[in-house]
C-alpha cells in the first residue's frame, strides 16, 4: 500500500440525518452519497455470506437463500434511507 494512502487525514463531509449505527454522507468531490457502516456490521455481513456459501456448497439452498434474502433486505432498507435522507435535505440521487 502506498504510504501516503495509509496516513490518517481529516476532511469535511456532508452528513444527512442523525448519526447512528450507520450514517449517510457525501464525500467531497463525489456525485453520489455513501453510507458509513460500523466494522462490526461489516463483519456480520461477512459471516452471513460465509454461512450462505457453506449452505450452498452443502446443498442447503433454502438456508442459503434465507441468508441472502436477509442481507438483500438490509441493503434495500439502507438504500431507501439514503434516498429519504437526501430528499429530506432537498436533494436527489445523482
Amino acid at each position: 500500500m502506498n504510504a501516503q494512502l495509509a496516513m490518517k487525514t481529516q476532511t469535511t463531509i456532508s452528513l444527512y440525518g442523525q448519526l447512528g449505527n450507520h450514517a449517510v454522507v457525501r464525500l467531497p468531490g463525489r456525485r453520489h452519497p455513501g453510507l458509513i457502516v460500523q466494522s462490526d456490521t461489516v463483519a456480520g455481513f461477512i459471516a452471513q455470506l460465509q454461512e450462505a456459501q457453506v449452505s450452498l456448497r452443502s446443498g442447503r439452498t433454502q438456508r442459503a437463500d434465507a441468508e441472502m434474502a436477509l442481507l438483500i433486505e438490509v441493503l434495500q432498507d439502507w438504500y431507501a434511507q439514503i434516498e429519504g435522507r437526501l430528499a429530506d435535505a432537498g436533494e436527489a440521487m445523482g
